[in-house]
């Protein structure tokens, strides 16, 4: 970033960068960044987040529709 002393660009920097906001997204790739900075591991930060999102909401979700899939099992055996 190139320095200024212009006072108003200064100030615009500054309210630009306390408007953005973290979203889900970018904690778990912060997390990721840590882990991969703890562990020295051959994960990267952006695997860490896949692995998030199957533990998190792929996972659970299997259990919400299991028996749905039961049924559609019994549906199609019956043929």
């Amino acid at each position: 970033m190139n320095k200024t002393n212009n006072y108003f660009e200064r100030n615009q920097i500054v309210r630009n960068a306390q408007n953005y906001r973290y979203n889900f997204i970018d904690y778990l790739y912060y997390q990721g960044r840590r882990y991969e900075k703890r562990y020295t591991t051959s994960c990267s930060d952006w695997s860490m987040v896949l692995w998030y999102w199957v533990s998190v909401v792929c996972f659970p979700a299997i259990f919400l529709f299991f028996p749905r899939f039961i049924d559609m099992s019994n549906v199609l055996m019956e043929y």
